[in-house]
């Protein structure tokens, strides 16, 4: 693949980086490196209050913008004028030009963290074209592999918590416990388990009506058909859809049900490994959620089945009580995770992430068989059908 517009950008941008970073030297790279670290602190403690009093969603999204832009911005500017007061005391001409190279690779280094923290936080838009250019880019999978994980993990969750963009349902105890579970420790996800991530996607998109970003997680049943939840998508038009390849696909919603809780989505154009309907869980059985938890990294989030049964459910709009069948998990089911699969240790489909409780690490997924025909007869879905409405705050 040969670099694309964006890659020579930002080699540009890291070029001048390292050339300024030689003429103000180790000292104050470093200055501006802790500076950007507790300026950072200080927005994160900072945008909960900065969510209080913004009501609209549009402007909570600009002023947490320009909050953590003025608090990152004053704690870089007095890590600089920390540095230059310690440089000043560097006067050994060796010391003076291994401050310079050293220099020049931290700024380098803290410029490529930074790059690929905001393309990661970018491609979580939901814009088809913006996160295509993001995965051609060459220079951002490279220092995309040098950022630690956590980083990633980290952005990913001030987004859901702060944008509200992994918006899962929280619910009470909806079953009893039916029976101890005999053994808390849950097998590591086997190869089949491993094998059932590359049907998983992650899945984004822009509620325009409510000024709000979405993301959740979804899993193939078809080469061109993703199962995932109806409040994922609700109010979206044209979600963006992303494999673990790094494949981007615009997607139409043909299945809208906001009493389930489930909707398909047509890719034409793909062409996506998919799972197989299991024959279902009992209780205590090993149990396994795929997905993007806060649309971040993929991950396995491994679980126990603490019941199973009908329970009284509202539709997504807290309307309409019904009773759905479902799964209760003891397991650590996050905002991102909602629409992707539960899966058994044959790495097939027993169930639909749907939920999780407000306190305790407990989740909820629809059964398979409650979801029936969406999982084995989505190819018969043809037509783009309405999303509803969003669902604000």
């Amino acid at each position: 693949m040969f670099l694309t517009w964006l890659d020579w950008v930002l080699l540009v941008v890291l070029v001048i980086v390292f050339i300024n970073g030689i003429r103000q030297g180790l000292w104050v790279s470093a200055g501006r490196m802790l500076g950007f670290v507790l300026g950072t602190i200080a927005a994160f403690f900072l945008m909960p209050e900065v969510n209080r009093f913004v009501d609209s969603p549009m402007w909570r999204i600009v002023a947490m913008v320009v909050c953590a832009v003025v608090l990152v911005g004053i704690g870089m500017a007095i890590g600089v004028a920390v540095g230059r007061a310690v440089r000043l005391r560097v006067n050994a001409p060796i010391a003076r030009r291994v401050d310079k190279v050293l220099g020049g690779i931290v700024n380098t280094a803290i410029a490529s963290v930074l790059i690929a923290l905001l393309a990661f936080s970018l491609s979580s838009m939901g814009m088809p074209q913006l996160t295509q250019t993001i995965k051609e880019s060459r220079v951002i999978a490279f220092v995309t592999k040098l950022t630690p994980e956590s980083g990633r993990t980290f952005v990913a969750s001030l987004w859901t918590d702060f944008l509200d963009s992994g918006v899962i349902p929280e619910l009470g105890p909806m079953l009893q416990s039916q029976g101890p579970v005999e053994d808390n420790a849950v097998r590591p996800p086997n190869d089949a388990v491993q094998q059932a991530g590359q049907a998983t996607v992650r899945i984004t998109g822009t509620a325009f009506e409510c000024g709000q970003n979405q993301t959740g997680s979804g899993f193939a049943v078809e080469p061109q058909r993703v199962v995932t939840n109806a409040h994922v998508v609700a109010g979206v038009e044209g979600p963006t859809v992303e494999d673990l390849d790094g494949n981007v696909y615009r997607a139409s919603v043909v299945y809208f049900d906001p009493e389930t809780d489930l909707a398909i989505l047509q890719i034409p154009d793909a062409d996506l490994p998919t799972l197989e309907v299991g024959r279902g869980l009992s209780i205590d059985d090993d149990a396994y959620a795929l997905g993007f938890p806060a649309g971040g990294p993929y991950r396995i989030t491994t679980g126990k089945v603490q019941a199973e049964g009908p329970a009284t459910l509202n539709n997504i709009y807290g309307q309409d009580p019904h009773l759905t069948g479902i799964y209760q998990l003891a397991s650590d089911i996050r905002e991102g995770n909602s629409g992707g699969p539960l899966v058994d240790d044959a790495g097939q489909v027993a169930g639909v992430i749907f939920a999780k409780a407000p306190d305790a690490q407990v989740g909820y997924a629809i059964t398979a068989e409650e979801a029936g025909s969406v999982l084995t007869s989505a190819q018969s879905y043809t037509e783009p059908v309405s999303t509803g409405q969003c669902l604000a705050d």
